[in-house]
């Protein structure tokens, strides 16, 4: 919020009427002004520190060329994004069912995390099954174009997505406030971060509370990136998993695994919910303290 304060007194403040004029009818005249002056400078200055941005949606996900022409709700229904953001606040922003190239309008240059959480319920998946894609404005931005006559655009991926996941987790977990956290993960180096996140088979592994932490701590190192521990689930004997079938899990960029049905098969995954996908339905494998307390299959339910 931008706020206008006078550090002395206006001239006109300290010129004192004379007599013959009316006191009364400068008053009025004051009481007019005075808030318009104040109006047209607020209306000024708010327009001049926003600008309008392009975000450009990522490549859809695999999951939604691995379904069968039999799991797909309508030919017509195109893979759709929920983005989600915070205002210079701290207040959520959110719009729902975007399902191509949209335009918002941000604080010119500040720090802003944006979210874009695929909307898969209509496919007969859970939604939060697939990780979120995003970018990091203005750290992800071609170009400002303020007084350029130009639209800037975020390129948002899945990558940036991990970055943007742990910038908004840094700006929502500060004990200083929203300003404080935005603040620290506006001065971190997230071009370094992908860098390094490139040469993991499966970022979205990465420990995101200690990462979190160590940055908001101020002393974060190189070992902060570091992957959850990953253990080795056999999944041939889940009833009614397809023999014949290619798991894909829930990052985009992996190659996924071929459940032959003869061969054994081991799949990695990590303390908490994880998923792997095939054209008929979802595997759920579930680890609590390193030990798998569920695992089951899920045929693809679509939405009416």
């Amino acid at each position: 919020m931008i706020q206008i304060s006078f550090a002395k007194p206006a001239p006109w403040a300290l010129w004192t009427p004379k007599a013959t004029f009316p006191l009364c009818i400068l008053s009025i005249l004051l009481a007019i002004l005075v808030p318009c002056f104040i109006s047209c400078g607020n209306s000024i200055i708010s327009d001049a520190f926003m600008e309008t941005i392009l975000v450009k949606l990522p490549d859809p996900h695999p999951v939604y060329a691995l379904l069968s022409p039999t799991e797909r709700p309508s030919p017509d229904i195109q893979p759709s994004y929920t983005a989600r953001w915070y205002d210079s606040d701290g207040q959520r922003q959110t719009m729902t069912d975007i399902t191509e190239d949209f335009f918002i309008t941000l604080e010119t240059g500040v720090c802003t995390p944006i979210l874009l959480v695929s909307e898969t319920a209509r496919f007969g998946i859970p939604d939060g099954s697939l990780p979120a894609a995003g970018a990091i404005y203005p750290e992800h931005g071609s170009v400002s174009a303020l007084g350029t006559g130009m639209t800037p655009v975020l390129e948002t991926s899945w990558l940036r997505g991990i970055s943007a996941s742990l910038a908004e987790a840094i700006c929502v977990s500060s004990r200083g406030g929203f300003a404080s956290g935005r603040n620290i993960a506006a001065h971190y180096n997230w071009q370094r971060f992908e860098s390094n996140m490139t040469s993991l088979s499966d970022p979205s592994h990465i420990d995101c509370s200690r990462f979190v932490h160590a940055v908001l701590s101020g002393h974060f190192t190189k070992y902060d990136i570091s992957c959850l521990k990953l253990i080795p689930v056999d999944p041939s004997t889940v009833p009614g998993l397809p023999a014949q079938t290619v798991l894909l899990p829930a990052w985009p960029e992996s190659s996924g695994f071929l459940q032959n049905g003869t061969d054994p098969l081991l799949l990695p995954a990590c303390e908490g919910i994880n998923r792997y996908f095939c054209q008929k339905g979802y595997l759920t494998i579930q680890l609590t303290l390193e030990k798998v307390t569920c695992a089951f299959f899920t045929p693809y339910i679509l939405q009416d």
